[in-house]
């Protein structure tokens, strides 16, 4: 499926404005794009994170454990996109609010 790049647009400024959840990413490609069946919307929310990731607008990575922000992965997209299947695969289910990866809009 080819994600319009305005639906990208939409995601990198809400990242940029604050953190986006992968679960908030799957909930607007099941309702703005209509994927509901669970292994394509596995493989579309796959599909735009790598997307994203490589347009270097938004980077991959999850809370500082002191709860000051975000920290960064530092990984290449490919490395995280696979992280996050896996990640996601071993969760058995879709991921839910602050589970698995959060991301930002990349500041530098």
């Amino acid at each position: 499926m080819d994600i319009p790049q305005h639906f990208l647009d939409e995601i990198i400024d809400e990242a940029t404005a604050d953190e986006v959840g992968l679960w908030f990413i799957i909930g607007r490609i099941r309702d703005d794009l209509g994927v509901e069946e669970s292994i394509l919307l596995q493989a579309t929310t796959l599909q735009c994170v790598n997307q994203l990731l490589t347009s270097g607008a938004v980077v991959a990575g999850y809370y500082k454990p002191d709860g000051s922000g975000v920290e960064a992965w530092g990984m290449e997209p490919k490395s995280a996109v696979s992280y996050i299947e896996n990640a996601w695969n071993e969760l058995g289910r879709e991921p839910d609010i602050g589970e698995i990866v959060v991301f930002i809009g990349n500041r530098h």
